[in-house]
Order: C-alpha cells, then structure tokens, then sequence
C-alpha cells in the first residue's frame, strides 16, 4: 500500500497576504480597473483623470472615497457602483485635502495657546522655578515613558531649530524650553501632570489637553471625510445620482 501523502494547511496569515497580494497599477491600468467598478468618465474625462492620478493625487486615496457610494445588486451589473462618475471622487478627495489644512491651522493654535496657557500657570505658583516640575514629570514617567523622552531629546540634539535649545539645557530643563523641543504626545503629558500637580478638578483642568488631543488625532487620520469603518449612509440619506453632482463636482476643488 503506498503511503498518503499528508497535505499540511497554510498558516491562515499566509493564505491572507497571498489572497491581498496586488501589484501596481499604471495610470492606464487604474483607469480600466475604475472602469469595471462602475465608475463614468462624463463630468471629468479620462485624460484629465489620468493628469489627476499621476500629478495630483495618487489612485488609493483617490479610490478610498467610493465606499460612500452604493453598489448594484444583481443583474448585468452587479457589485458596480451606482451613478459614480471619476469628478465626484475628485472632489472629495479635494475637500479630504482643504479638510486637513483647516484642522492642521486648528491644532497648531490650540496647542500654541496651551502652552501659553500652561507658563500663565506656571507664574502663578510662587514655589515653581521651571525647572523642579520638568525634573518630577521625568521621574513620574515609567521607565518606557522616560526612555520616549530621551530618546527624543536625542534625536532633536542636531536639529537645526531646537538643537541648541537641547544642548544648552543638557544639565536641566526649564518649562518654558521644554514645550519647544517635545512632541506634542509629551506635551499632552505635561499638561496632565501640571493640573495634578497645581490642584484643582482635572475636568476644570484638562479641556484644553483633551481638544488638542482630538484635534490632533483627527488631522492625522487617512481619511478625514470617511468614518472609521466606511459606513454608507442608508439610501435616501443624501443624493447619489450624477445630476445632483453636476453643477457641484465638475468643477470643484482639485
């Protein structure tokens, strides 16, 4: 009797990255795959679609935004999308653009007048040197949070901007010239350990640390006008045929 050869299963994770496995695409290649999703070329054409893809915005975050869109069920047509033409994509993907500059302008003055914030404070406590609340906040920090800091010191020593600021308080830090070498995580830190430290409730406290936290996290997502999970909106929750978006994408932003 000759032996059974035994078919060993693929690791299930190795299955997934050979099933997601794509390769590149070329400018022509994206716009035949659009194609075959469904999406029309009528409010923007194809050689200004392949301008866009090569010199504006690349394919993926082009594409991200057809999950707001409804597919065909059934038919000649299945899984195609529904009245999506290739300026609509454009267009949200140029407000996803004038989105992030609008929050980006948002999070650099919320976080500059947190630290303004945060020095008023520091004045206000007779006891406070500048340098004795950088010292204790390293020391409060976990030996992994320590090690961050550090690090990151390190790595901003040869920097153009704050390097001298680094190798000038070496020894010790005040406040003041902390807030302008560390990350913004760091900041966020600081201003937690401050509310403790200083007293009173840290909800009377900490807003500000909580709206640039948002903010921040919400500028640096991939994809601003798309939800966490892609959700479609139900039907019938805003207008999806290519005559509403007419006089609004053809000409939108870019």
């Amino acid at each position: 009797m000759e032996p059974t050869e035994i078919q060993v299963p693929q690791p299930e994770e190795t299955q997934q990255t050979e099933k997601r496995a794509k390769p590149p695409l070329t400018v022509e290649q994206q716009l035949v795959h659009l194609k075959a999703k469904g999406v029309t070329f009528d409010l923007c054409n194809e050689e200004e679609a392949a301008t866009y893809l090569s010199d504006k915005c690349q394919f993926f975050r082009v594409i991200a935004y057809r999950k707001l869109f409804d597919k065909h069920v059934g038919g000649e047509r299945d899984g195609q999308y529904i009245n999506l033409d290739f300026a609509q994509l454009r267009y949200l993907a140029g407000l996803d653009r004038q989105f992030r500059d609008v929050m980006l302008a948002m999070s650099l003055d919320i976080e500059h007048f947190a630290k303004a914030r945060l020095l008023h404070e520091l004045t206000l406590h007779a006891d406070e040197d500048g340098y004795s609340v950088v010292a204790d906040y390293r020391e409060e920090l976990k030996s992994s949070g320590r090690m961050y800091m550090e690090n990151e010191l390190r790595a901003r020593k040869g920097d153009d901007y704050c390097g001298d600021i680094i190798q000038k308080y070496a020894g010790g830090m005040p406040l003041w010239a902390l807030l302008e070498v560390v990350s913004f995580g760091t900041l966020i830190g600081m201003m937690k350990f401050c509310a403790d430290r200083w007293g009173g409730s840290r909800p009377q406290r900490a807003p500000l640390s909580a709206q640039a936290r948002k903010v921040h996290s919400q500028r640096n997502r991939a994809f601003l006008l798309l939800p966490q999970r892609h959700r479609r909106q139900k039907a019938g929750e805003h207008p999806r045929s290519v005559g509403y978006f007419e006089g609004t994408f053809a000409d939108g932003p870019a």
